[in-house]
């Protein structure tokens, strides 16, 4: 059930890491193209703004789960690291299931709140205000996923968070020599 749930996790994480590269790439030429439109064309298009607020916005929260995957979400350590490790496996725990508890509350209310933006339309696109709006529900519940996931996955383990850069003594050590 461990190597599922990790392996599960691993593709959602892929997953929305690929959506993530391709909604910022986006992002990134809009942006491009509304400065050059601004102070080199001076065509004055003005969806570029509103398609850069809402890429923005779905490609931040999106990337919420993917931090909750390597677990580099903002934890307090101060408390963490003053109890002993029998305690500290209790406390991750209960730290786990209240933010999973927390996610998925904001999910539900989240979603319940962009089905009351049904039939309304944002001012340029003319899209419908649901899907702006279901950013937040739908990473919240992306990352309450991965958070049951890691959850199963490191039970009665000590949480690690993975990096990205190996930051040992060793490896400093070395290339300052």
């Amino acid at each position: 059930m461990r190597s599922f749930c990790g392996q599960a996790s691993r593709i959602i994480d892929l997953a929305l890491n690929k959506i993530i590269i391709v909604m910022f790439a986006i992002l990134l030429l809009d942006v491009w193209f509304a400065v050059l439109d601004r102070y080199v064309f001076k065509w004055q298009i003005i969806w570029t703004e509103e398609a850069a607020r809402y890429l923005m916005v779905w490609t931040m929260l999106l990337a919420v789960a993917t931090a909750m995957y390597r677990r580099q979400h903002v934890f307090i350590s101060f408390i963490y690291e003053k109890v002993p490790p029998r305690q500290r496996l209790i406390l991750a725990a209960f730290i786990d299931l209240i933010s999973i508890a927390v996610f998925l509350a904001i999910a539900i209310l989240s979603i319940s709140f962009s089905f009351k933006a049904l039939g309304t339309q944002t001012s340029i696109f003319g899209m419908p205000l649901t899907i702006p709006h279901a950013a937040v529900g739908v990473s919240f519940f992306l990352t309450a996923v991965q958070l049951v996931l890691m959850f199963i996955r490191d039970f009665g383990k000590l949480p690690v968070p993975e990096l990205e850069v190996d930051v040992s003594n060793k490896t400093n050590q070395e290339t300052d020599q």
